[in-house]
């Protein structure tokens, strides 16, 4: 029951999304299928019918940061 409590608390939820997104910026993705998604009305929303499939090609090049002038 802790454990699952840990897991619902905002502290563990924004750290999961910290580390989700600190992944997600680092790697190229792609699509795994070639065929076209089909959206899927979810209330308000559209969605997907059964999610998107996507393989990690590689990491992405750091982008180099300039100073910028401004006047």
């Amino acid at each position: 029951m802790g454990d699952y409590k840990l897991r619902r608390s905002p502290q563990a939820q924004y750290e999961m999304k910290l580390v989700l997104a600190t992944i997600l910026s680092r790697t190229e993705l792609a699509l795994a299928e070639t065929e076209p998604v089909k959206p899927k009305r979810r209330g308000l929303l559209l969605a997907t019918e059964s999610g998107v499939r996507m393989v990690a090609i590689g990491r992405r090049q750091k982008a180099v940061l300039g100073a910028v002038a401004v006047s």
